[in-house]
Parts: C-alpha cells; structure tokens; sequence
C-alpha cells in the first residue's frame, strides 16, 4: 500500500512539473514574441524577473 501512495506521489509529481513546464515555455514564447514589439518590457520589467524565478523554481523542482 505505502509503495503504491508513492508511485501515486511521484506521478502527480510528474504532471506538475510537466504542466509548469508547459507554461513557462508558453510565458517564454509570449515574452519573446512581445519584447520584438518592445511593448512589454517597459511597461513591466518586473514580468521578466518573475520568468527567470520561475526557471530558477522549476530547476530546484
């Protein structure tokens, strides 16, 4: 039973950091695709210091 709860962990796990991937590269593509227009990053330069926290929280996963 505490093997299975275990498995059951890591698979949620998984999908988590499989989800938090998704939208980090999503968020990636985003601010690539709106720092060509150079609209974004003026109005919120704090957006690209969230992203590279987030790659840094998703490294320590």
């Amino acid at each position: 039973v505490l093997i299975s709860i275990l498995v059951e962990k890591s698979m949620v796990l998984q999908r988590i950091r499989f989800a938090m991937l998704v939208i980090l590269v999503t968020l990636q593509w985003v601010m690539m695709v709106l720092q060509r227009s150079r609209l974004l990053t003026k109005r919120f330069p704090s957006l690209e210091k969230s992203l590279l926290l987030g790659e840094l929280l998703l490294s320590t996963l």
